[in-house]
């Protein structure tokens, strides 16, 4: 019985991440996207199901993992008010946002060929990779628009017919209903395509394929080993439920003397209390950063990792080897 490669992986990764902490400075911008778009879908999906007044046109173009529901928000406020200055503010947000994007796409690229680069020569080079990333910058963006253009693509088709019945239905129970169903379609579409983006992405970094092979490639990486990968993303998914429990509880221990602090310099000094409580949101948000960054870093690491395993071969997943075993 072949041994299980997520233990593996996972102590390999946190073992390239913590030696390497110039990595974390590409994690920090790779995290500006999501850094794992298989997740953010479902961490929104309660928040959007349970408003009653929900603008159902809005969520429903925010499906699919596309991320676009800051453009949606954008888009619908200053179509309400349509002026030449909408008009300049929408072409402002479109610019930034787009620069941005590119930002991420080069810190993905260079996140994965560092990460590679670490796999194979036991070496990391900060600008080498962002260099490499830099290289590739209209690749990655064709990969992560195609993919996101696919996600969109099949959440659409599926969903259609639903959406349809939902807009001629004025039963908000019902709406409420398909519209669960709606998602319930789009959260494997927005797994399955972030999955596929990921491996494009280890593509084209480590072989230099072009955009769109990439993506083929990464979804018939994905189609030979789906269960794999699908198992990996729930198995990073509770590894980052409990590291952020984890980093949770590590705040609250460190602010225990703060808080001590506070308590004693209310009864002394306004303005040292004003001073303290700025240390305090300084070093929140800087630990913050630095877990978004560290955690982000990590799970690129295993996705490119397992990329690169499942390139060797077809590998069993868990299930499928305990249901061997356990009919033995």
């Amino acid at each position: 019985m072949q041994e299980s490669i997520y233990r593996t992986l996972l102590r390999r990764s946190w073992f390239t991440v913590t030696q390497n902490k110039l990595l974390w400075a590409l994690g920090f911008f790779a995290a500006f996207l999501g850094g794992s778009g298989e997740y953010e879908f479902l961490l929104n999906l309660y928040n959007d199901v349970s408003e009653v007044g929900l603008s159902t046109g809005a969520n429903i173009l925010t499906l699919g993992g596309f991320g676009g529901e800051a453009f949606v928000d954008l888009f619908t406020q200053l179509a309400a008010v349509f002026s030449v200055r909408a008009v300049f503010v929408f072409a402002v947000f479109v610019l930034v946002s787009l620069l941005l994007y590119g930002i991420v796409m080069v810190a993905q690229g260079g996140l994965v060929w560092g990460i590679a680069s670490i796999e194979k020569a036991k070496s990391f080079s900060l600008s080498e990779s962002i260099a490499r990333g830099v290289a590739s910058f209209w690749q990655l963006l064709v990969i992560g628009i195609e993919t996101r253009l696919l996600a969109l693509f099949v959440f659409a088709v599926i969903g259609f017919p639903l959406f349809s019945v939902m807009l001629m239905t004025n039963n908000s129970s019902e709406v409420q209903v398909l519209l669960l169903v709606i998602y319930t379609i789009g959260i494997p579409a927005s797994i399955l395509f972030s999955i596929v983006a990921k491996y494009a992405i280890s593509f084209r970094m480590i072989e230099r394929t072009s955009g769109w092979e990439s993506v083929v490639r990464g979804m018939r990486l994905l189609g030979s080993n789906w269960l794999v990968s699908i198992e990996m993303a729930v198995v990073l998914f509770v590894v980052s439920i409990f590291a952020g429990i984890g980093f949770v509880l590590g705040l609250l221990f460190l602010a225990i003397p703060f808080v001590l602090m506070g308590l004693l310099l209310g009864q002394i000094s306004f303005i040292g209390l004003q001073v303290l409580l700025g240390i305090g949101v300084v070093g929140v948000v800087a630990l913050l950063l630095a877990f978004a960054s560290a955690l982000t870093s990590f799970q690129f690491s295993v996705w490119t990792m397992l990329s690169l395993e499942l390139r060797k071969g077809v590998r069993p997943p868990k299930l499928v080897r305990m249901l061997t075993h356990w009919r033995q």
